[in-house]
């Protein structure tokens, strides 16, 4: 297997969305596993893709933000993607009376 798309690094705001991707060329079936700080993603209420070469996340929150990275296989190999790191910006709300 040949991994041909790494994820790439992002900045991104809280309530945006986060799109990562990765692509590997090789015997198929490929399996894919997604994993933020090195802790198996699932696809939920935001998150989905956990184990597809497209990771969404959307909207994105506080906790969302750290190190992507892609875990694929086939019945031959296994490829890991390098860590994408995903920072961004909180909102702040400013109340002045």
């Amino acid at each position: 297997m040949h991994l041909e798309v790494q994820p790439m690094n992002q900045f991104v705001s809280i309530n945006g969305r986060l799109l990562l991707t990765c692509n590997v060329s090789g015997s198929e079936p490929i399996s894919y596993q997604w994993l933020k700080d090195g802790q198996q993603l699932q696809d939920d209420g935001r998150v989905s893709g956990s184990n597809a070469s497209v990771l969404v996340v959307d909207p994105v929150e506080g906790d969302d933000f750290g190190g992507y990275q892609c875990n694929t296989s086939n019945n031959v190999d296994q490829v890991q993607s390098e860590v994408a790191v995903v920072a961004g910006e909180y909102a702040v709300t400013v109340c002045i009376q």
